[in-house]
C-alpha cells in the first residue's frame, strides 16, 4: 500500500514536471540577423572577458553568464529601436551566443599563465609540467607571445584531438541517451525546461508583459528570474569584486 502511495506521488510530481512547458501548436523561424549579431558580439566582447576571468579567477567560466547578458541587452536595444524580439529570435540568440563561448583553446592561455607563475616556479613545479601541458618557461614562444610556434604544437593537437573525440563522445553518447530516457524511460529533460522558462521570462519582459498577466497576477517567471539574477549578483561581488577591488586598492585581496 505504502508503495503504491508512493508510486502515485511520484506519477503526479513527474507529470507536473511535464506541464511546466506545453508543446507549441506552429513553431516559427527565429534565425534573423539579431542572431548573427548576437554571435558576433560574444566573439569580439564576452570572449575576451571571458578569458580574462579565467586568467583573473582561476579556471571559472562564464559562458552562462555570457548568454543571458547578451540576450537581455539586445532586448533592451531592441526596445530602444521600436522592435519586439520574439520568444524564437531570443532563444536562436541564446544559443548562438552558448556557441560563441565555446573556445576550445582558452585553457592555453591559462597553462602558459601557470607553467610561468612565480608559484610554480619557485615550487619547482614548473620543471616537471610536460610539454604536451605547456612549454617550459624557457621556452621562445613566450618571448614572441604565440601559440604559433614548434613548442606549443602537442598541447595545441592535444587539444584538437581533445575536442574531437569529445565532439564523437557527446553526439553518439548523448543520443543514445536520449533514446534510452525519452522512448524507453519516458522521462522528461531535467534542466530543459529551467533555460526555456528564463526565456520566456524575458520574452514576457520584452512584450511588455512582465507586469500582469491575462488573469491579473504578476508574472512568476518574471520574478523568479530577478531573484536568481539578484543572487548572482551577490554571489559575483563576494566572489570575483571583493577579492580583485581590494587587492588592486590595498595589495591585499580579501577571501
Amino acid at each position: 500500500m505504502a508503495d503504491e502511495v508512493k508510486k502515485q506521488k511520484l506519477d503526479s510530481e513527474l507529470e507536473e514536471f511535464r506541464n511546466l512547458m506545453e508543446v507549441p501548436d506552429t513553431f516559427e523561424e527565429g534565425f534573423r540577423w539579431s542572431s548573427l549579431l548576437g554571435a558576433v558580439f560574444v566573439a569580439f566582447l564576452m570572449v575576451p572577458g571571458a578569458l580574462y576571468m579565467g586568467l583573473l579567477a582561476g579556471p571559472v567560466s562564464i559562458g552562462p553568464a555570457a548568454q543571458w547578458v547578451t540576450v537581455i541587452l539586445f532586448i533592451e536595444v531592441a526596445k530602444r529601436a521600436q522592435q519586439q524580439l520574439s520568444k524564437q529570435e531570443l532563444f536562436v540568440l541564446f544559443w548562438m551566443a552558448g556557441a560563441a563561448m565555446a573556445v576550445p583553446f582558452r585553457g592555453l592561455l591559462w597553462n602558459q599563465f601557470f607553467i610561468n607563475s612565480d608559484a610554480a616556479i619557485k615550487q619547482g613545479i614548473a620543471e616537471g609540467i610536460p610539454s604536451w601541458y605547456a612549454p617550459p618557461p624557457t621556452s621562445e614562444s613566450y618571448e614572441i607571445r604565440s601559440f604559433l610556434h614548434p613548442d606549443w604544437y602537442g598541447a595545441v593537437a592535444l587539444v584538437v584531438i581533445g575536442t574531437f573525440v569529445g565532439q564523437i563522445q557527446s553526439v553518439f553518447a548523448g543520443y543514445m541517451l536520449f533514446r534510452i530516457t525519452s522512448d524507453i524511460e519516458k522521462l522528461p529533460f531535467p534542466m530543459a525546461p529551467m533555460g526555456a522558462q528564463g526565456i520566456l521570462a524575458l520574452a514576457e519582459d520584452a512584450e511588455g508583459k512582465n507586469r500582469k498577466s491575462d488573469s491579473g497576477e504578476s508574472s512568476w517567471r518574471w520574478r523568479a528570474f530577478s531573484i536568481g539574477g539578484a543572487i548572482g549578483l551577490g554571489w559575483g561581488a563576494i566572489f570575483l569584486l571583493l577579492p580583485t577591488v581590494s587587492g588592486a586598492l590595498t595589495g591585499r585581496a580579501i577571501q
